[in-house]
C-alpha cells in the first residue's frame, strides 16, 4: 500500500496525523490484505513513507513529519505524485 492510499483511509477513519494513519493500516492489516501480501503491502507503505518524508515538504517548505496532518497533505498533493520514486528502495 502506498502511503497515499494509506491517508485516504486515514481521511475516511477521521484521523488527523499521518502517524496514526500508518498506525491504522499496521495494526489492520490481517484484515484489509491477503495474508500472504501483508509484509510486502506494508514495506511498500514504509518505503513510500520514508521516501516522501525525505524528497517532499508541505506547500509552504516546512519538513513533513508523522504528526503532519493528514488533510494538508492531501489537499496539496504532496504524496499523490511519485513519479521520481524509486522503486528499487
Amino acid at each position: 500500500m502506498k502511503i497515499q492510499t494509506a491517508l485516504e483511509v486515514a481521511k475516511d477513519c477521521g484521523l488527523e496525523t499521518v502517524g496514526e494513519a500508518i498506525f491504522n493500516i499496521k495494526i489492520h492489516a490481517v484484515n484489509l490484505f491477503s495474508y500472504s501480501d501483508i509484509q510486502k503491502e506494508l514495506a511498500e507503505l514504509e518505503n513510500t513513507w520514508e521516501w516522501t518524508k525525505s524528497h517532499r515538504k508541505t506547500h509552504d517548505g516546512k519538513a513533513i513529519n508523522e504528526d503532519t496532518p493528514v488533510n494538508l497533505i492531501l489537499e496539496h498533493h504532496i504524496a499523490e505524485d511519485l513519479s521520481d520514486y524509486e522503486t528499487n528502495i
